[in-house]
């Protein structure tokens, strides 16, 4: 289900295809390979479904050891994980920024004085924002509770740095930089401490399909109480993280089904991203379906359903509520003015300066089909499914040389071509010898 969010995003989907040549020693070489493979898979083969196995097979789990891939993870755990190790394997080449420009945004942290006039930041990277739903009705709640002031006094008051004093203070969080395509994690699931156990939220929890993130932004939230932009000391890309909206529209969700400790993913997602029209797709294992966009509340928000079942006893039909154990558990967003930005960021004579602000780190000059299981081949199924090339585990992806193959292959002819002109060298000493 995420390989397909990832898949449907074309700078995403170019970068997998054609990825740099990599030299720096100790990265897993071959899950880039293998993901290559994978999405060129799903862009030619003819197959129902790809098997996502070789590839995930390829990515070093946290134990330094390859991942199982009969063990479910959890969506959006998966996905940060798989960016750190990508985020590894670019780094030092001409491609090293695509994630950080794609999907990284920035986190701050803010600490605001209110018995002086000082303040404070931290700062991280994102690649997803995690949104609580418990005791929540929709997305806008969840933001809200984000950015929601936390006051430390008394004993948990801070002490300021300028002023050497402990004085009350507003905590708060805040989206510094917004990223160009937005992920969120929905938190679906809890902690009982009365029963000890995982437990998941099925409660209906709603969002829309554009919002504007700008009053969850430290800029936002800067006009919101009164103080000057200046006073945010943004130093890089200004214009972006200070203009005055943010519009996000619904691009993909990946909806989770069953319980806190075992389920099934799948996914919706808009095939032409707003691009002329709306297009969207339900993959689930190897079954691809048109999908209804009206049909979201029913299929992403969670809740109850109602329905009539035969009850034996009165001989009649009565009115059954149930809860629904699916509902959306990974949301992407795509900004309105998503392509102006990548083109900016391309373009940006500040550019190194910019993307180390959205990396946290010191950014250096580079030197040059459906996820599931089951058949391969089936015939194509009646109704309203598409021929859409989806992921699998059980079948097999076609091979695309890679890069690093490429340049091995260039090396071993190298080599011949050194050893025929060594011969032809030896032969003319021979000669001349003889003589």
């Amino acid at each position: 289900s995420l390989i397909q969010q990832l898949f449907n995003i074309p700078r995403f989907q170019d970068t997998v295809l054609n990825p740099p040549v990599i030299t720096t020693p100790d990265v897993p070489l071959k899950m880039v390979e293998e993901f290559q493979q994978l999405f060129a898979s799903l862009t030619l083969s003819h197959k129902r479904s790809c098997d996502t196995t070789p590839f995930v097979l390829s990515i070093p789990g946290y134990d330094g050891g390859p991942i199982d891939p009969c063990v479910q993870w959890d969506c959006n755990e998966f996905f940060n994980m798989l960016f750190d190790r990508l985020e590894n394997c670019y780094r030092g080449t001409p491609k090293q920024y695509i994630l950080r420009e794609e999907f990284g945004g920035v986190f701050s942290q803010q600490l605001i004085c209110i018995g002086c006039p000082h303040s404070s930041n931290r700062e991280d990277p994102f690649y997803s924002i995690s949104i609580e739903t418990k005791n929540k009705e929709n997305l806008l709640q969840g933001l809200d509770l984000f950015v929601e002031d936390e006051i430390l006094s008394g004993e948990n008051a801070y002490k300021c740095d300028i002023c050497n004093k402990k004085v009350d203070t507003r905590k708060r969080g805040a989206v510094h930089t917004p990223p160009t395509m937005l992920f969120l994690h929905l938190k679906r699931f809890d902690f009982d401490y009365e029963k000890m156990v995982n437990v998941k939220l099925n409660h209906r929890f709603s969002f829309p399909h554009s919002f504007d993130l700008e009053p969850y932004t430290v800029a936002g939230l800067a006009r919101k109480d009164g103080m000057a932009l200046n006073e945010l000391e943004i130093h890089e890309d200004a214009e972006w993280i200070t203009r005055k909206s943010h519009i996000y529209h619904l691009r993909g969700i990946t909806i989770h089904v069953g319980m806190a400790d075992r389920g099934h993913y799948y996914s919706f997602l808009d095939k032409k991203r707003g691009r002329g029209g709306t297009k969207w797709v339900r993959f689930d294992d190897t079954k691809v379906q048109e999908f209804d966009p009206k049909d979201i509340p029913k299929e992403a928000f969670g809740g109850t359903e109602t329905f009539r079942k035969y009850d034996k006893a009165k001989r009649e039909y009565v009115k059954i509520n149930q809860t629904r154990s699916y509902n959306a558990y990974l949301l992407v967003y795509e900004h309105a003015d998503a392509d102006q930005r990548r083109e900016y960021l391309r373009n940006h004579k500040s550019r190194n300066q910019l993307l180390s602000s959205l990396s946290g780190e010191r950014v250096e000059e580079p030197q040059d089909v459906a996820v599931g299981e089951g058949e391969e081949d089936k015939e194509k199924d009646q109704g309203n499914e598409e021929e859409e090339v989806t992921p699998t585990s059980s079948s097999t992806p076609s091979s695309t040389p890679s890069t690093q193959e490429e340049g091995s292959e260039k090396g071993e002819k190298v080599d011949k071509n050194n050893k025929i002109e060594n011969e032809k060298e030896n032969e003319k000493e021979n000669e001349k010898e003889n003589e």
